[in-house]
């Protein structure tokens, strides 16, 4: 049985306002991608060779006014997708960040691809279609914020849920 002294303490950290439950992590603010202006995706769409595959696998690349590295890969044999950044992550010590339809968004220590993609400008989106699935990217002077989904099913008025992250400016998420 508890004592009086134990629920005095309780009863004085309710009246306080004090909770002994872990603060509330704030939800990840992705930006409104459809403010963005889309560019014509072909212009950053690059070929992948791959072994037996015969054009399953295809992406696009591009570089971002922050100096991250991006890509958002489909494999519609292998039925997947997948958004990668690789640079620095504002406020964090990781250089990258993953995220899929299947698994949010996660930070990690890849080490940069081969040289600058093609910039895709402030205020500009690409938006990255293959099957069933779909992968967004939109950038800002100094924010980076991608998505990858599926695209919703005959009779279906939703996709799933979407992962990504949004990196910056001051600070970075994934969800």
């Amino acid at each position: 049985m508890a004592s009086a002294r134990a629920l005095g303490c309780i009863g004085a950290l309710a009246a306080s306002g004090l909770s002994l439950a872990p603060p509330a992590v704030a939800e990840p603010q992705l930006p409104d991608l459809d403010r963005y202006t889309a560019v014509n995706t072909s212009d950053y769409t690059v070929a992948i060779p791959t072994s037996g595959y015969n054009g399953a696998v295809s992406s696009v690349q591009f570089s971002t006014p922050a100096g991250q590295n991006c890509s958002v890969v489909i494999n519609v044999r292998g039925m997947w997708d997948i958004a990668t950044c690789t640079g620095s992550i504002p406020g964090s010590s990781y250089s990258s960040v993953t995220a899929s339809y299947m698994e949010a968004g996660k930070f990690g220590n890849s080490p940069p691809g081969p040289g600058q993609a093609k910039l895709l400008p402030a205020g500009s989106k690409v938006v990255f279609t293959r099957g069933v699935w779909t992968g967004t990217c939109a950038v800002d002077q100094a924010m980076t914020a991608c998505v990858v989904d599926t695209v919703p099913g005959p009779g279906e008025s939703t996709s799933r849920a979407p992962h990504g992250f949004v990196l910056g400016p001051d600070d970075s998420s994934t969800f």
